[in-house]
């Protein structure tokens, strides 16, 4: 769904909606990790929504990948970037854009 989270982050990671229900179970009646989920050290799972920034854009495009399965969740594109209109050529590998 439109607001659903395209990441979480746990174990101090980046991961998938997929890896992170894997892990931690399914929410009784929801399309999330369970609410009670933690993490090996005892935190909470956090949810990045759509509109989160979780890109640094420190001069470089940038890719937000889950760091169980690889996945590709998103890319952050500088503003100079082919890809907002500007005229720099994109840091992000053809195979690596979404």
């Amino acid at each position: 769904m439109r607001g659903d989270p395209i990441a979480y982050t746990y174990d101090a990671d980046w991961h998938c909606p997929d890896c992170a229900i894997a892990r931690f179970g399914l929410e009784p009646g929801g399309r999330w990790p369970r609410d009670d989920a933690r993490d090996s050290e005892g935190n909470e799972v956090g949810a990045v929504a759509p509109w989160t920034e979780w890109w640094n854009l420190d001069g470089e495009c940038e890719v937000l990948a889950c760091s169980d399965c690889h996945e590709v969740i998103a890319n952050a594109h500088r503003v100079e970037c082919e890809y907002q209109g500007g005229e720099e050529p994109c840091d992000i590998r053809e195979e690596y854009r979404v």
